[in-house]
């Protein structure tokens, strides 16, 4: 099955073109988000990088303009977006990790941690094979009001930055850093991400 299919008459074709234009077509958000039921699912089965990285993958490739991208003059949607995670190797340098996307939770958790062996026993950097990749980092050193990463005008894809996991009155949250082209998405669409983490972080108060 093809990765990806040409859209004809794109919607935002336009709007795309009119913030592509500017030197900077990105919007940064960041919001705290509810992630209780991940942190008490990995307090017992571990994995909260991949897990909370999981969870971020479901969401967006439920919204169809997260899965847009324009390549050699085309719009193109993408079927499945797959996650590429920040790790360090031994020597402190950040690396990448790219990994397959599941939408079953237990066969992403095998594929994370066989490629995060892979990336560990040979020390490269582990890339997706298109430009079909969503790029995935936390930074659990600190809390975080905002940030910008370096970013390419070109790779036009979301990013997505999470602090350090902080409880409040009994429950855990994180603020999320979502970075985004706006020729892609407004604040609507944003607000459907968060809705989906919302369900799919849900899920794992029944696998508590």
């Amino acid at each position: 099955m093809d990765r990806k299919k040409i859209i004809n008459n794109y919607k935002r074709s336009a709007v795309y073109n009119t913030y592509n234009n500017r030197d900077h077509p990105f919007c940064f958000i960041t919001t705290k988000i509810d992630i209780t039921n991940i942190v008490k699912y990995c307090k017992k089965y571990k994995n909260y990088y991949a897990t909370i990285g999981w969870t971020i993958m479901m969401a967006t490739n439920d919204i169809f303009e997260m899965r847009v991208k324009y390549e050699g003059g085309q719009f193109y949607e993408y079927n499945i977006m797959h996650p590429e995670f920040m790790l360090p190797f031994k020597n402190d340098v950040a690396g990448c990790l790219g990994c397959e996307m599941k939408y079953d939770y237990n066969e992403f958790i095998q594929e994370f941690n066989k490629q995060k062996r892979n990336f560990e026993e040979t020390q490269k950097n582990i890339y997706c094979k298109d430009k079909g990749a969503i790029w995935i980092s936390c930074e659990p050193w600190m809390e975080i009001s905002s940030i910008i990463p370096p970013f390419d005008k070109t790779i036009d894809f979301q990013r997505f930055i999470w602090d350090k996991i902080k409880k409040e009155k009994g429950r855990y949250y994180v603020n999320l850093l979502i970075m985004f082209h706006h020729g892609y998405l407004d604040g609507q669409q944003v607000g459907q991400f968060l809705d989906k983490f919302k369900y799919y972080e849900g899920k794992f108060k029944n696998l508590i």
